[in-house]
């Protein structure tokens, strides 16, 4: 996404001054084999716990927008 918008924004002259904001979740396993919550490191599913692998992610996968906020410069009136 970050990419993308750098993308777009560096194509219009318009959006320069467009500003993105970026939260990082870190990814957290929930491992089957004992029950414990992992937060991975280097995008390894392991459990830091016993050492078992776990596809089952329960965090970090989340692509959530908080707020988009548009304004564009006012314009005066040609009477």
């Amino acid at each position: 996404m970050q990419s993308a918008f750098e993308a777009v924004t560096a194509a219009e002259e318009k959006h320069q001054q467009v500003k993105l904001q970026v939260e990082i979740v870190p990814i957290k396993i929930h491992c089957q084999s004992c029950g414990s919550h992992s937060i991975i490191n280097n995008n390894k599913l392991i459990c830091s716990n016993c050492g078992q692998p776990s596809n089952n992610v329960v965090q970090g996968t989340e692509l959530l927008i908080h707020r988009v906020h548009f304004s564009e410069p006012e314009q005066s009136l040609a009477s």
